[in-house]
């Protein structure tokens, strides 16, 4: 199983994320026009980690807010 995360705010992006021309350029097309939180890769790991995902196997996990559809 695999994780492909997308444009994450970590701490070393959050000054350029509050550029508005750069979040503008970044998010304004998106499904879900912000950047993703680390928490949300950290629970699809837990999930995928957990007997819930017992039966997953072979995938890749986009976590992107809807970038890689558009």
């Amino acid at each position: 199983m695999a994780i492909s995360p997308g444009t994450i705010e970590t701490p070393g992006a959050a000054e350029q994320f509050a550029v508005p021309e750069v979040r503008e350029a970044l998010f304004g097309g998106d499904l879900i026009p912000r950047p993703g939180q680390p928490v949300k890769v950290v629970d699809l790991a837990v999930l995928l980690a957990s007997d819930e995902a017992s039966f997953i196997t072979g995938a890749n996990f986009v976590v992107d807010g809807g970038m890689s559809v558009i």
